[in-house]
């Protein structure tokens, strides 16, 4: 394990933790310069207090890039106002914006830029649809011919939009021009300015959601952190989005800071602008293997597969795994997997163990209910919650002692001495109980859930002419697989003459006898995961629905 241990030393200091083979980016997706109409600069638009219209403490937009990383940000995304007769910045002033941040992208520098916009929409009779980020992952040059008004959805400053499906459609014109793009909701569960209805949602262009900003907590209405300056809307918390009894909603987590005083991903300075807001900011964290390029196109694919994480500002690396009760790892944060009832679940969170003393408690959340996590060694915290308990997701909420994870004079906003870390959550599709412990469910495919050598993972071992081993509806007189056999165990699903050693290597031709190189049988049949392919930008969007994560066991 290596580990850059950053959070004693300041919040600031440079970012991109290495933890346990990965390595962790924190970025704000949710930053405004003076450019918007209620936002102040010192070089665009002005800076007073929205209280008193006195003077403000704003930055210079030309700064962003230096303000993030003094912030110790691996990436952020500017997020002006296009819409709204109040609050919308000019074309002039949106392009420029837009337009530098575009160009600071520069991931061998060790900086990642998003460039973007805030729409608010809303139908004709005035019900609110909510609040969206829109972000851009294409290449610079392409990104370079934007203009504001191809980010209005309404095509002009109007909020209006006819119906959601609008929305759809301006997403789709706009990544066919652009690349790939996306329409996150941010503050959802506030009162005010407005809740997010949850029935106009698109998954393809909402992989995540903001839980936490400088309005608050949108997570859950039971929560006592945080709570909105404007109120929690109930409707429109995260929670009642991914409750399979509300909208049944899948989404990865994330956070901002809607700072309006061009100070984007300061975690322990309010805002002087809209000074009405009474917290500092949240970051979104993305994870990936150690050994991957970080640029826009890793940040648009851990988004949509839920490589995520939220949390209020601390920057410690988290991991999160579920394992069946035997120890069998089943699911990383933000995954989806198919998974027999009737099992227990060991839900485990892992932080660096320089980070462990700052950690107050860790508790596994589910729909229903909520598991206090046991810490078992210095940074690591577990709980098994039995099969009779098996929730439909479960997500992970870390708490931080901030006196001890930020510097003392860190002013968050916040009325105690806690931060938290919210992984983004697992969701489980049970598909019946697994009666002979094999891994598979009659639901899952087991032709005989009574023996436990008969299921799809297994090999058609062509001794018992009248079964079959592998489901695949051939017993072994009949399957391909075992016609001219000469004594391997492979299924290779294809008249199998040339396989002739006894390997476990299917390939037809194959003279290693030691699987060279090869993964274990049970990697090849269990717990597969489909996805975490890197992709290019000609095909991102085309899988960006299809690239979730998703496992079966």
């Amino acid at each position: 394990m290596l580990l850059i241990p950053l959070l004693f030393a300041s919040p600031h200091a440079r970012a991109a933790d290495e933890f346990e083979g990965f390595r962790f980016y924190f970025g704000d997706i949710h930053e405004h310069t003076g450019a918007s109409g209620d936002g102040g600069s010192n070089d665009i638009g002005t800076c007073v207090r929205e209280s008193d219209g006195g003077a403000g403490d704003c930055g210079s937009y030309v700064d962003v890039g230096t303000k993030a990383r003094d912030n110790g940000l691996d990436f952020f995304a500017t997020v002006d106002h296009v819409t709204s007769l109040e609050a919308t910045t000019t074309a002039e002033n949106y392009k420029a914006v837009f337009d530098l941040v575009n160009g600071l992208d520069d991931p061998s520098g060790g900086l990642v830029t998003l460039p973007g916009a805030e729409v608010f929409v809303e139908l004709a009779d005035g019900s609110d649809l909510g609040h969206r980020s829109l972000l851009f992952f294409g290449d610079q040059a392409t990104l370079s011919t934007l203009t504001q008004a191809d980010v209005q959805p309404s095509g002009s400053t109007s909020n209006e939009v006819p119906s959601c499906a609008t929305l759809t459609t301006f997403m789709d014109s706009l990544t066919a021009r652009f690349g790939p793009a996306l329409l996150l909701p941010h503050h959802p569960g506030v009162q005010k300015p407005m809740p997010t209805d949850w029935t106009c949602f698109d998954a393809t262009y909402e992989p995540l959601v903001e839980v936490y900003s400088e309005h608050g907590s949108s997570l859950d209405i039971r929560s006592k952190f945080d709570i909105p300056w404007g109120a929690y809307a109930e409707e429109g918390t995260v929670r009642v989005a991914i409750d399979p009894s509300a909208y049944g909603l899948r989404m990865g987590f994330g956070a901002g800071s809607d700072n309006h005083d061009t100070h984007g991903g300061d975690t322990c300075r309010l805002d002087t602008v809209l000074d009405n807001h009474p917290y500092a900011a949240g970051l979104t964290v993305v994870w990936q293997p150690t050994a991957d390029e970080f640029d826009r196109t890793a940040i648009f694919t851990a988004f949509n597969e839920h490589r995520t994480y939220a949390t209020t500002g601390p920057m410690i690396p988290l991991i999160v795994e579920i394992r069946k009760g035997d120890g069998t790892l089943v699911a990383n944060m933000g995954e989806a997997v198919e998974l027999a009832t009737g099992q227990d679940l060991i839900v485990e969170a892992r932080v660096p163990t320089a980070s462990a003393a700052a950690v107050i408690d860790a508790t596994a959340i589910g729909p229903l209910g909520a598991w206090r996590m046991i810490e078992v060694t210095p940074g690591t915290w577990s709980i098994t919650i039995p099969a009779a308990e098996m929730p439909e997701n479960v997500f992970v909420d870390v708490q931080v002692d901030n006196t001890i994870a930020s510097p003392a004079d860190c002013d968050d906003g916040g009325v105690d001495d806690f931060d938290h870390l919210w992984s983004s959550p697992v969701f489980f599709d049970p598909v019946g109980p697994d009666e002979d412990g094999d891994g598979w469910s009659g639901d899952g495919g087991d032709c005989d859930d009574t023996n436990a050598d008969v299921n799809p993972g297994a090999h058609e071992a062509c001794d018992h002419p009248s079964v079959d081993q592998d489901c695949d509806g051939l017993t072994a007189d009949l399957d391909p697989d075992c016609e001219g056999d000469t004594g391997d165990t492979a299924d290779t699903g294809q008249t199998d003459t040339a396989d002739t050693d006894t390997d476990s290597d299917p390939a037809p031709v194959d003279t290693s006898p030691d699987d060279v190189g090869e993964l274990p049988i049970t990697h090849r049949f269990s717990c597969d995961s489909t996805g975490g392919a890197a992709f290019g930008f000609a095909t991102l969007l085309a899988t960006a629905a299809g690239a979730r994560r998703r496992r079966t066991c």
